[in-house]
């Protein structure tokens, strides 16, 4: 409760007891190079800066819970060490500075080292907070309540960027509900806490749940994550920006987040089912060429199987085709159909009706097909009536015409009113329904030969009107919507 109108200077000394300067107020505090046995300043009041750097080293928790500074925070190469140990009261936290308040900027870098977990929840930051180069040590251990989170930062408030650059975690570290001001900045950082059986705090590297960041968040530059990294909600209003990152040996959950653009290349996503992607919001993919459609099916292909979502499908389809990339679009879609159907329980003929669908339209996303393949079976069968009236086996539908044309002497003549025999019109009549070319009602194949290709033909006139009709109804069908769900 000292008011001391000075700074209080004690660089490089040593403390073998605790130090107590709660609710103090102080013009500077510096400890730098000092080692002592733990602070507690509780409701400190600082008017300008607060040097716990250069060396300072202490052993047990240093408090500074809802303490106010006019100026910075510098930890720089500092060393918090309280580990968490069992039957050890107090023991577990290095640095405990909820609900503080700086006016300027935290530095908890360039060698800062914490033994212990570092607690900032809900601090006030008017600068940058900074913990390039530091390490934050706090590993999840069996019957240790305490281990398992490095750096705890639920709700902090950074007006400016937060900086991670090179940082190495050990342990979960924690930004739930955070809002910074401009980047969440983590090049070549290294967050480390892998699942372990029966340890209690273990699999979480980063959780970052609803945090709201005014620029980018930044996992690039090699950063590695071993563990679970959660955006749950997340707000991001420029980028996500992973270029060079590595994820494969953690899950990356996006659920719901929102980011005006992706920029991953060369990036190592997570293995398959390790990736979150379910309401994941976008507006643009950076890339300096066309994005690769292949690419990012196969993202898109590395969520889990196992309960199938359409909204990510639906995401990068809205992304491609706003870039102008239509026909990237219609492949996401026809893909997310696809498994949409494969991923839902049916029997084999639903199964059949599936893989027709896909062949004949593209579910609907591509209608054309369905015309190409009608145009196809026009030239087949162009190909099987031609043989078969070279042969003699495609005769007029009029008795009369008829008889002249299978009387020897008249060598396959039709009286000359009556329309003569042409194959590819033939074959597009009976391809197309409801299409008259005064082919299918004057001609047709002779009922009364015998042999192979007499009786094959009409087989194939049947199947021919029947894959019309059906080709034509599946091409209107999907021309009109009615066959894909979105």
């Amino acid at each position: 409760f000292v008011d001391i109108p000075f700074p209080l200077v004690l660089q490089h000394c040593r403390r073998k007891e605790g130090t107590d300067l709660s609710r103090a107020e102080v013009s500077e505090l510096d400890l730098s190079g000092s080692l002592v046995c733990g602070i507690t300043a509780d409701s400190l009041i600082v008017k300008n800066n607060v040097f716990l750097s250069d060396g300072f080293a202490a052993v047990g928790e240093v408090r500074l819970t809802g303490a106010k500074i006019g100026g910075n925070l510098e930890c720089d190469a500092g060393t918090f060490t309280n580990p968490p140990r069992k039957d050890v009261a107090g023991s577990g936290t290095a640095l405990q500075a909820d609900g503080i308040n700086v006016r300027g900027d935290v530095f908890l870098r360039g060698g800062f080292a914490a033994s212990g977990e570092v607690r900032l929840t809900g601090a006030q930051i008017g600068g940058d907070l900074s913990c390039t180069g530091g390490t934050f040590t706090n590993p999840p251990q069996k019957d240790l309540p305490r281990s398992g989170s490095a750096l705890n930062a639920d709700r902090i408030n950074v007006k400016g960027s937060a900086f991670f650059r090179g940082t190495t975690a050990n342990g979960e570290v924690r930004l739930t509900g955070a809002q910074i001001g401009s980047n969440l900045e983590c090049y070549g950082g290294v967050f480390t806490n892998p699942p372990q059986d029966g340890v209690d705090g273990s699999g979480k590297a980063l959780k970052a749940d609803r945090i709201n960041v005014g620029g980018s968040v930044l996992l690039n530059g090699k950063f590695t994550a071993s563990g679970e990294m959660r955006f749950i909600g997340a707000q991001i209003s420029v980028a996500f920006d992973c270029e060079n990152g590595n994820f494969q040996a953690a899950t990356l959950d996006l659920s719901d987040a929102l980011a005006n653009t992706i920029y991953d290349p060369e990036v190592k996503w997570p293995v398959h089912d390790k990736l979150v992607l379910d309401g994941f919001a976008y507006g643009r993919i950076s890339t300096e060429e066309q994005v690769d459609v292949t690419k990012r099916l196969d993202w898109l292909g590395l969520q889990s199987t196992s309960l199938f979502r359409q909204q990510p499908y639906l995401q990068l389809a809205k992304v491609l085709r706003e870039s102008g990339d239509s026909g990237g679009a219609l492949r996401v879609l026809e893909k997310m159909e696809e498994l949409r159907r494969s991923s839902e329980k049916h029997g084999p003929g639903a199964r059949i009706w599936s893989w027709i669908l896909k062949g004949s339209i593209g579910y609907g996303y591509y209608p054309g097909r369905a015309i190409r393949l009608i145009i196809l079976l026009s030239v087949v069968g162009w190909i099987v009536y031609g043989a078969s009236y070279d042969a003699g086996t495609i005769v007029p539908t009029d008795k009369d015409a008829y008889k002249e044309f299978v009387d020897p002497k008249t060598e396959r003549q039709v009286p000359p009113h009556y329309p003569g025999f042409s194959a590819p019109v033939y074959s597009l009549e009976n391809s197309l329904p409801l299409v008259k070319l005064r082919q299918a009602d004057k001609w047709q194949p002779d009922p009364h030969r015998k042999g192979f290709l007499p009786t094959s033909v009409p087989w194939f006139l049947r199947i021919q009107i029947l894959l019309g009709w059906l080709l034509a109804t599946l091409f209107v069908a999907g021309v009109s919507g009615i066959v894909h769900k979105e």
